[in-house]
């Protein structure tokens, strides 16, 4: 499972089946942060700390923790050959045994990026990405994290797979975005009713009912940008 905090009418815990996309919610009021271990137990934040885990489709409450700013159930040091939910100490990635990406008709340092990129995404070597990232000066983050690597571990133990969600996105149609690169998916470059609906064929129904409902503001999932001379951009989500 994923498990992830929604902004609705009354904030949720999203507990979202890998898989199918299936999702089922439970109300914790203003929390801010989730966290979950592979035993199942679930981690809420904000103005009070609620420890929990999933009996079927119910949320059951174990202990309340006095007030904090942040908490964590797991580190996010790293160890190579590692699986998502596989343990503390491992990179939370599952490795895909995924043909190669069919080539798009970009120019060809576009194309070599492109491929390389989805091999590293795929096979869950986010050494090999970060280490990339930090040659090309890739913008990964709006925040003041400086190292790659460790920022996609976070957002990985916090429900959000940027290695998962850069194999699903390499899979797309790409267009060029107003100064000249390359982004995955084209609705980011182009807000298209057609590009906006292309999404249905690699979201679950979920993901795109919640892209779509900030549909106003763009494209707020995760896009990557490759430039003409093969330089990786950008790959972040987020407003």
């Amino acid at each position: 499972y994923i498990y992830t905090i929604e902004d609705r009418e009354e904030r949720s815990l999203v507990r979202r089946d890998f898989r199918t996309g299936e999702a089922t919610t439970a109300p914790i009021g203003d929390a801010w942060s989730v966290a979950a271990l592979p035993d199942g137990t679930v981690a809420a934040g904000g103005t009070e700390i609620i420890v929990g885990s999933f009996q079927g489709d119910v949320f059951i409450e174990m202990t309340r923790k006095p007030s904090s700013t942040s908490f964590t159930l797991a580190t996010v040091d790293s160890f190579p050959a590692a699986t998502l939910g596989s343990g503390t100490f491992d990179l939370p990635c599952t490795p895909l045994e995924l043909s190669p990406v069919p080539p798009q008709g970009l120019p060809q340092a576009v194309e070599e990026r492109r491929l390389l990129l989805f091999e590293k995404a795929a096979s869950c070597d986010l050494e090999g990405l970060a280490e990339i990232a930090i040659a090309d000066d890739t913008v990964f983050s709006y925040g003041s994290e400086t190292d790659p690597l460790r920022s996609w571990i976070r957002s990985a133990r916090n429900g959000f797979d940027v290695m998962a969600w850069m194999v699903r996105l390499f899979n797309a149609d790409p267009a060029i975005d107003p100064v000249g690169t390359y982004a995955w998916p084209a609705v980011h470059a182009t807000g298209a009713d057609d590009d906006w609906a292309a999404l249905s064929g690699i979201l679950t129904s979920a993901e795109f009912e919640q892209y779509s409902q900030h549909r106003d503001s763009g494209w707020l999932g995760l896009r990557i940008g490759i430039a003409e001379d093969g330089t990786w951009r950008y790959v972040v989500a987020g407003d």
